[in-house]
């Protein structure tokens, strides 16, 4: 049976004796001060005190109301639910059926298992035909609406700034995505809680009274502890001067990803050493992939911003990072055909494996060569897969499929590794030693929102 306490006993009466969290309302939420959301938020809100009462007016900047529990009505409302789509959904998961598939709350029995996260997904984004994907503004709101997303959610996929990005997908991928990054970022509170608890277990097996003496005058040595679960992720942020400087080290090739902090999980080991490069595969299909998952990442580190400032927009509470990748010049050069492929729109080869790929159809044998590559780079195409498939042949992919985003005029250009040992092992000898993650706080995603306004 899974623990779904979002909040450690013990972290939560630290917290309370310290203000940072009051108790569990009747509808089974609580406040919890910014800086213990998760590893990243102490840094990310270090501007925000931490003696500010609870009843105070500045209170309702400063604490952010979470569910007390991850399998709960508040977090249906937490994900964007509406109150009766929410209502709706609770019922169901309340009045399960005692025989079959069990949830995740129920006692093991060595079944199949649903888990809430997916129960969510599953019972809210219903891909059908009413999932937008035409440049019609109103049959996105209808459709959104229609899944039971309430009105923040929605603004937030809508946002005029992201219009070019949001219509790379469908109103069904936005759906779903923004639900699962939102849920992801309440495993990641929970996940801090338990650093916090078990550092205060440790100071209680060195000192008995550490407990009391951490809740009067202890509080950054227990809040240190939330960043340990996620170590790899830099104490500086994406403005910082050390960010700042790798955007131009020389003999370098420097790539981006921004992503919710959430899909760090397994990234590094305890000590920050990257072991798994494979968590930042994303899934297939893709541009150049049918079947096969693959590392994406842009050269232009605008165009990361742009893509987490969108994370930021559709889930304000979770926290964002961008991976940054330093690969040598040399290492580059020294692919040759065909471990190396360039396929930019408007070649016939780009236009074939991508309706192919997003069809989620094997490309022909003439097209073979892209598949083994270990590195390639390309055009960005955009609009979703579904459409690829109305196309009657590539001959019809046109330049309207073209991603153009963060204000360019040209089409994004990406970097697209193999997601097979010859991609996994060029970036683990190339840039598994080189990557960092920069949180991208919330300050600055207002100071982008600021300098970015919405072009009507």
């Amino acid at each position: 049976m899974a623990d779904t306490t979002i909040l450690h006993p013990s972290d939560a009466a630290i917290l309370l004796k310290q203000g940072l969290v009051d108790k569990i309302s009747s509808e089974g939420s609580q406040r919890l001060h910014k800086r213990r959301l998760n590893s990243s938020s102490e840094n990310e809100y270090r501007h925000v005190p931490l003696n500010v009462p609870l009843n105070s007016p500045a209170a309702e900047d400063i604490f952010a109301s979470i569910p007390a529990s991850l399998v709960s009505y508040e977090t249906l409302r937490w994900v964007g639910l509406t109150e009766s789509k929410a209502t709706e959904l609770w019922s169901k998961w309340s009045n399960w059926p005692s025989h079959g598939i069990q949830r995740e709350v129920d006692p093991e029995d060595g079944g199949l298992v649903v888990y809430f996260d997916e129960f969510i997904v599953g019972h809210t984004c219903i891909e059908a035909n009413n999932a937008a994907y035409d440049d019609d503004d109103m049959a996105w709101q209808t459709c959104l609406e229609a899944y039971g997303l309430d009105s923040d959610f929605i603004q937030g996929i809508m946002e005029p700034r992201f219009r070019e990005l949001r219509l790379a997908e469908s109103a069904f991928f936005w759906a779903k995505d923004t639900i699962e990054v939102r849920y992801r970022g309440l495993r990641e509170i929970q996940a801090a809680s338990r650093q916090r608890a078990m550092a205060l277990q440790r100071l209680a097996g060195r000192n008995p009274d550490s407990q009391s003496s951490t809740a009067q005058t202890g509080r950054r040595s227990i809040s240190g502890a939330q960043q340990d679960a996620n170590p790899g992720v830099s104490v500086h942020s994406w403005t910082s001067a050390s960010a700042i400087a790798r955007r131009n080290t020389p003999g370098v090739l420097t790539l981006y990803k921004a992503l919710d902090q959430a899909r760090l999980s397994g990234l590094f080991d305890a000590s920050g050493k990257v072991v798994k490069i494979e968590a930042l595969l994303s899934s297939a299909p893709s541009d150049f992939s049918y079947i096969a998952r693959m590392f994406y990442f842009t050269p232009d580190y605008q165009v990361a911003e742009y893509y987490g400032a969108q994370v930021k927009r559709r889930a304000p509470p979770v926290s964002v990072v961008i991976v940054v990748i330093q690969i040598p010049k040399s290492a580059i050069e020294q692919l040759a055909i065909p471990a190396i492929q360039r396929l930019f729109y408007p070649d016939d080869h780009w236009k074939e494996l991508v309706w192919n790929s997003r069809k989620g159809q094997r490309p022909p044998r003439s097209l073979a060569a892209y598949q083994k590559a270990t590195l390639i780079i390309g055009t960005t195409s955009k609009k979703t897969d579904s459409s690829y498939g109305d196309l009657q042949s590539w001959r019809d992919v046109d330049s309207t499929r073209l991603l153009r985003v963060a204000g360019r005029t040209t089409p994004g250009v990406q970097y697209v590794f193999s997601g097979k040992d010859r991609g996994i092992d060029f970036l683990t000898e190339h840039a598994a030693n080189s990557l960092h993650c920069f949180p991208f706080h919330s300050t600055e995603a207002e100071e982008w929102f600021a300098q970015n306004p919405p072009a009507y």
